[in-house]
């Protein structure tokens, strides 16, 4: 009997057959581990931005003495929502909804002290509602699903308004400040 040497045609493409499948299953495994990730790193950047605007949103109510329905500020050429915090020394701060999430303008008087964007997580959008009156009013922001979504939830965000103001009194009058 001879003795064969090399391969034949067909155990030549059963291997590049196998071979081909498993690359084909390595780069769609590949492509979902990508995806994942891409969607976690989304995921992480949007809880950073909503941790964020928590924080902000809150020092603003805290600091704030009212808050003014404010439809249209000058400069601002859009309808969409917004909401304006009166500060202590002529300082206003205002949220505006903006499609891709919440803008924050700090200003005093007309002069803009600082402006920020926070992103909100896809089919999201916002909402501030208040509670209550006078010093025990609490403002919420609300990030709420855009559409009814089965299974989506609201992120309430809950701040006391004036908060750093509630133990504030005024000064009594003294003898140089009367004109007797």
């Amino acid at each position: 009997m001879k003795r064969r040497h090399g391969y034949m045609l067909v155990e030549c493409l059963v291997v590049i057959a196998v071979g081909a499948m498993v690359m084909g299953i390595a780069v769609t495994l590949l492509a979902t581990v990508l995806r994942i990730e891409g969607a976690a790193r989304d995921d992480v950047h949007y809880d950073a931005a909503v941790f964020r605007l928590a924080h902000q949103f809150r020092r603003d109510v805290h600091a704030a003495v009212a808050l003014v329905d404010d439809r249209s500020q000058p400069g601002d050429n859009d309808d969409g929502q917004s909401w304006r915090f009166e500060l202590p020394q002529g300082r206003t701060v205002t949220y505006r909804l903006r499609p891709a999430g919440l803008a924050r303008t700090e200003r005093s008087g007309e002069k803009v002290l600082r402006r920020e964007s926070f992103a909100l997580p896809p089919q999201r959008t916002a909402a501030i509602e208040r509670q209550g009156d006078g010093d025990s009013a609490i403002l919420s922001l609300l990030i709420l699903p855009a559409t009814d979504a089965a299974g989506a939830t609201t992120l309430r965000i809950d701040a006391l308004l004036a908060h750093d103001h509630r133990l504030a009194r005024p000064l009594p009058a003294t003898s140089e400040d009367s004109d007797g």
